[in-house]
């Protein structure tokens, strides 16, 4: 996709006990030009043999994130620390485009397209789901969300954000056939379709 460029630069075996984060991506130092891959080494067999299934699945998913969250498709800014007042600040200074915890989405990105596309309309139903005070107030919110907007998602776990959504149609994009209908979750998937390099 990116010619001479390898942008998984550590691989970490690691475990949170079983049947729980199986994989994970994260940038280094805040530089989305390099990244660690984390596996789970509990998560990744069952039986004392791989988990081809489970395992294929994450990896690409988590290619998913490298792929969509790169330094040639957002602008980083550490987030991390900042006040709400710093991060509305940055927010602001992105717009049009679409920014998120890792930064300032790039104009052609395939996640600002993405969001365009696909999220921008529900969006700020989505951050009033986030805003809610209680767990169990989150979850509730969370599930009506993902009920009322199902046939947008390739699977449950899309309906988290942005990000994990488009890393999920992503996945879909990779391992199945090209959708024929055209609900939102398939169109989704059918994205990907639009860009000669993927």
């Amino acid at each position: 996709l990116f010619p001479n460029q390898k942008f998984i630069k550590e691989f970490h075996i690691t475990t949170d006990g079983k049947e729980a984060t199986l994989a994970a991506v994260e940038s280094i130092n805040n530089d989305p030009s390099k990244w660690i891959l984390f596996v789970d080494i509990k998560d990744a067999f069952i039986n004392d043999e791989l988990d081809t299934n489970d395992f294929t699945y994450t990896l690409i998913h988590e290619f998913g994130h490298v792929l969509t969250l790169n330094h040639n498709q957002i602008d980083a800014k550490n987030t991390e620390d900042i006040s709400d007042d710093e991060y509305e600040r940055l927010e602001e200074e992105c717009k049009p485009n679409f920014f998120i915890q890792e930064g300032c989405t790039k104009t052609n990105s395939y996640i600002n397209i993405y969001f365009g596309r696909f999220w921008k309309k529900i969006y700020e139903e989505f951050l009033n789901v986030q805003s809610a005070e209680t767990d169990e107030a989150f979850f509730e919110a969370s599930d009506a969300f993902y009920q009322k907007y199902q046939s947008h998602f390739t699977t449950d776990y899309a309906a988290t954000n942005p990000g994990e959504d488009i890393a999920e149609a992503w996945t879909a994009f990779i391992l199945k056939e090209k959708p024929k209908s055209t609900t939102i979750a398939d169109q989704k998937t059918n994205f990907f379709y639009n860009f000669d390099e993927l």
